[in-house]
């Protein structure tokens, strides 16, 4: 019901949300928060912002991460850099890069790598290097292979480049893969593009 109010009259639909209470409010912040972003987004963002619940704004925040960054990276990323550190936070950080990363890979990775060192640090870094890969697993090969050894260049971000490479061209993914350092990342890696490689030969 609040979905399809939020589509007709979000202000309405806030109001209403606002007499519910606890985690029900809260996904319906979401909910509206979501659907209104879609139509108007300045407007959402200054009720979402307004809101004096913190887990509701929170909610409200989150489920309009992904459509501001779409719009406007610079603006979110500008908003996110300034939140004090949490959950939010870290929620957002992953969500504007992937975001981002979908229009943009070299501004989001460029945003990414300026942030401080750290697990949010790292994962809006996973979230950009899964995005290029869907697009450009040869691109995002090479970037990694670029990047210094250690801190934020780790075995998962080439097992997820792999993975994604090899279910669009096999072969090269395993090209790629066997020119690896080798270690257990590389075995990892390798594991990976077989397991995707004789699941395609079986279809």
């Amino acid at each position: 019901v609040l979905g399809e109010l939020a589509n007709q009259n979000p202000q309405a639909a806030a109001q209403l949300a606002l007499t519910l209470k606890g985690a029900a409010q809260q996904e319906a912040m979401g909910t509206i928060a979501s659907t209104w972003g879609q139509t108007d987004l300045n407007g959402a963002l200054t009720w979402a912002q307004g809101l004096t619940d913190p887990k509701s704004r929170d909610r409200a925040m989150q489920s309009l991460g992904t459509e501001w960054a779409r719009r406007d990276p610079q603006a979110a990323s500008a908003y996110v850099n300034g939140l004090p550190s949490g959950q939010l936070k870290n929620n957002l950080l992953q969500n504007i890069a992937s975001s981002w990363a979908n229009t943009d890979s070299k501004g989001a990775l460029e945003w990414v790598q300026a942030l401080p060192a750290g697990q949010a640090r790292n994962n809006a870094l996973q979230n950009v290097v899964q995005s290029m890969s869907r697009r450009d697993p040869a691109a995002a090969a090479a970037w990694l292979e670029a990047m210094p050894a250690g801190g934020s260049r780790n075995s998962y971000l080439f097992s997820n480049v792999a993975s994604q490479w090899a279910q669009l061209d096999p072969e090269r993914a395993a090209e790629w893969v066997k020119n690896l350092p080798p270690g257990q990342g590389q075995q990892n890696t390798i594991g990976n593009v077989a397991t995707i490689w004789a699941a395609s030969d079986l279809k």
